[in-house]
């Protein structure tokens, strides 16, 4: 759908699927919080770009261990946040539902469905690939071996 990020794609997931049999006015407040929630997650991935891109400086640099570790602490609390973010967005996007189409979502769900696997193909931490540097690092993906 090009908007990516976590947690708003499986609200276009849903939007998108007839088994859920969304009302207009469902759609409509899905859309809403999606739309609310979608410059908070670019904001949050620029900021992880921007994190990544430090680091590799630092690593480049033979900086400190010290300031490296505080890079990569910046980069979990991101991350962190990032988890965060999604699963609220999920948890509201649930509480729209019927206890039906609850039922229906967690089935598809537990089937390649939203929630479980959003990262798959989409732009974003895991499913942007870049050129592999000397120094073990892929833009958007961190560090080759050990990532977290």
């Amino acid at each position: 759908h090009g908007r990516g990020g976590a947690g708003i794609n499986a609200g276009f997931w849903m939007m998108d699927n007839p088994d859920l049999n969304l009302t207009v006015d469902q759609q409509a407040q899905v859309e809403k919080l999606l739309d609310s929630r979608q410059k908070e997650m670019i904001q949050h991935r620029a900021d992880q770009e921007i994190l990544r891109l430090e680091l590799k400086d630092l690593i480049r640099s033979d900086a400190s261990q010290s300031k490296i570790n505080k890079v990569i602490d910046k980069m979990q609390d991101g991350r962190s946040q990032m988890l965060k973010q999604k699963t609220q967005t999920t948890m509201e996007i649930r509480k729209l539902l019927t206890n039906e189409q609850k039922v229906i979502m967690n089935r598809m769900s537990r089937h390649g469905g939203p929630g479980m696997r959003e990262h798959r193909g989409e732009p974003g931490m895991r499913g942007h690939h870049g050129k592999c540097g000397g120094d073990g690092f892929r833009e958007g993906r961190g560090m080759r071996h050990g990532r977290s």
